[in-house]
């Protein structure tokens, strides 16, 4: 240590001193004593000064699960997470790690003595791994605290499967759940059976399906599954018999109110589609026929008139969901169902 200045000056008002510490300084007193034209005061003042290391820094708070947080079906990018710990006394910095496969994207409260949180993400590649943290000083650098990141936690089985009817024939539909998400997964891929289409809810424990109004028979399965693994899938058997009155043809989810129609066939495709369906009819009469658009709830969107053999555009505006597509010739009516993704 050196005393480098005097700044209230010498004599009288010499009660302060400023001093410079050299790099191998590790511990001693100041010390000072008072005196006048008599002597100097019997006993000195001192002042005892040592250099320490920070601390290791507490526990690291945040998720050690990264198969909910690596790519998956979920999200295709991955889900970032913050980890952090509490400020370390006497610290002026921070020295962050992360292992391969794991990038630290972000210090949001800064560098230097603020450091005390993550950004992290982690690539398809990760295997597992520990993230570290060391609190620096003048003096030093502190040991290291780290947590271990896991990769291979793979998703519990989907649960028991359970159906409830939501609305009848003709527009039936289904919800089918598992009540919550099995442990570990962050996706549930569902299939449903053919003339099935799942509404809402894909990746998630609950699902709604609509179905055309003829038989239906097909398994409905669940398969969890995260960023490192897929899990066990559950099925369940599905036999719905077809509406009264009504059957599906060939091309589209089709019923048909009266079996004398002159209507002879209906094409709508694509379906479901992302753009825009096209509509075909084919009639044994030459009458007009009308189309309307209406959702589940009976709301119309959209109404024309066609004739036999034309083809007809629609539904470049409609939201996503399921509507209704009504043909009627006279007293004749036939539905189908549309879903616009």
């Amino acid at each position: 240590m050196t005393i480098s200045g005097h700044p209230g000056g010498p004599g009288i008002n010499d009660t302060i001193i400023t001093v410079l510490f050299a790099p191998g300084f590790t511990s001693g007193n100041v010390t000072v004593t008072a005196s006048n034209n008599c002597g100097a005061s019997a006993n000195q003042r001192q002042f005892a000064i040592s250099s320490s290391i920070p601390a290791a820094p507490g526990l690291i708070q945040g998720t050690t699960n990264a198969c909910i947080l690596m790519p998956s079906a979920a999200i295709s990018a991955g889900t970032l997470t913050s980890y952090s710990i509490r400020k370390v006394a006497n610290a002026t910095s921070y020295t962050w790690t992360a292992p391969t496969g794991a990038t630290i994207t972000d210090h949001p409260q800064g560098t230097g003595v603020n450091d005390t949180v993550i950004v992290v993400s982690f690539s398809s590649a990760f295997t597992g791994g520990n993230i570290t943290v060391r609190a620096n000083s003048n003096c030093g650098t502190g040991a290291t605290r780290s947590l271990s990141i896991l990769a291979n936690l793979k998703p519990a089985a989907a649960g028991t499967i359970t159906a409830t009817q939501v609305q009848a024939c003709p527009d039936r539909q289904v919800t089918y759940s598992l009540g919550t998400l099995p442990a570990n997964a962050n996706w549930v891929e569902w299939t449903v059976p053919v003339n099935g289409i799942i509404t809402n809810g894909q990746g998630t424990a609950t699902i709604t399906v609509a179905y055309a109004p003829g038989a239906i028979n097909g398994l409905v399965t669940a398969t969890p599954s995260n960023g490192c693994a897929i899990g066990k899938s559950r099925s369940l058997a599905v036999s719905l018999a077809a509406c009264p009155g009504s059957f599906t043809l060939t091309k589209g989810n089709i019923k048909e109110t009266n079996m004398e129609s002159m209507l002879s066939d209906i094409q709508v495709y694509p379906n479901p589609t992302q753009a825009e369906f096209q509509l075909q009819l084919s009639s044994r009469s030459s009458g007009k026929i009308q189309v309307r658009i209406t959702d589940l709830a009976g709301k119309q969107y959209f109404m024309a008139q066609s004739k036999p053999g034309a083809t007809m555009r629609f539904g470049k505006d409609l939201k996503a969901g399921v509507y209704i597509v009504e043909i009627k010739e006279g007293a004749h009516k036939r539905s189908i169902t549309v879903v616009k993704l």
